[in-house]
């Protein structure tokens, strides 16, 4: 029984059955496939748009907080005490060496003023 209907020739009612469906498949393939390949294309610039977006806003924070350590050394070094400690550190370094009283005596005179002003500007250290 298979037999006869594989041997049988198709008729033309099976033959127009098979073109139509064919002409009708075509379009909705072609359709789908344009349709994914937009689709994609948009997604890909969406992700890319983003992502540069994030990476903007991420150099502008990266410049302001650099910026505003400048900012804050900036108006650390023109105090009173950062001169005269700069000094003072100077010039015990210069006669007696790091590892003199002398020094060990200004590094506690100004350890303490330094130590808080690393810890409220939220400095990693301070060098001088």
């Amino acid at each position: 029984m298979f037999k006869e209907i594989i041997s049988k020739k198709p008729t033309i009612a099976k033959k127009l059955s098979l073109w139509f469906l064919v002409v009708a498949l075509l379009p909705l393939i072609l359709f789908g496939y344009v349709s994914y390949d937009n689709a994609r294309k948009t997604m890909k610039q969406e992700v890319t748009n983003h992502l540069i977006s994030i990476a903007d806003n991420k150099a502008r924070q990266i410049e302001n907080y650099i910026l505003e350590k400048e900012r804050d050394i900036a108006a650390l070094v023109n105090t009173p005490t950062i001169i005269d400690a700069i000094e003072k550190f100077n010039i015990a370094f210069k006669e007696n060496g790091i590892d003199s009283p002398e020094y060990s005596a200004v590094d506690k005179e100004f350890r303490s003023f330094l130590t808080y002003y690393k810890e409220q500007f939220r400095h990693y250290d301070l060098f001088l």
